[in-house]
């Protein structure tokens, strides 16, 4: 088995490191499997060569396309997220097809999330609504 450090000092997107770990050649074909056994619709990968201020690298992107038939109290499509709750997420993870060992780990980052944000609004865990971390590009990640 092979070890990669990520030494993220200004933190990492999931995307920035999707795309490092498919330029280290973990398959795509590898997520979409997995992707498609959530059930989120709308939902579609890409991935492309890019070169950002002369580093060439794998930009791997999760695309959401929404029908807009009601208002929104925000600026432009970029920042739709309704989010989901704690048991929702964990429904969805449960029910997919990601490998045993990437499924708990994600299920532990999410109840600890949930933890973090119920301790610091006061409230059981069975309460909280995830906004941006709940929307379908986050759970992707």
């Amino acid at each position: 088995m092979r070890t990669v450090h990520f030494d993220c000092f200004a933190g990492a997107a999931g995307d920035m490191l999707l795309g490092a770990l498919l330029d280290l050649g973990l398959p795509v074909a590898s997520l979409e499997e997995p992707l498609k056994s959530l059930n989120l619709r709308g939902v579609r990968l890409s991935l492309q060569r890019v070169v950002k201020r002369g580093v060439s690298a794998s930009q791997f992107r999760v695309h959401v396309e929404h029908p807009h038939d009601h208002a929104h109290a925000h600026h432009g499509g970029g920042h739709h997220a309704h989010g989901r709750s704690l048991q929702e997420i964990e429904r969805l993870l449960r029910a997919s097809a990601i490998p045993p060992r990437p499924k708990e780990r994600a299920l532990k980052a999410f109840r600890r999330l949930g933890e973090v944000e119920a301790g610091i609004h006061g409230v059981p865990v069975e309460a909280i609504h995830f906004h941006e971390v709940g929307a379908e590009d986050s759970i992707v990640d």
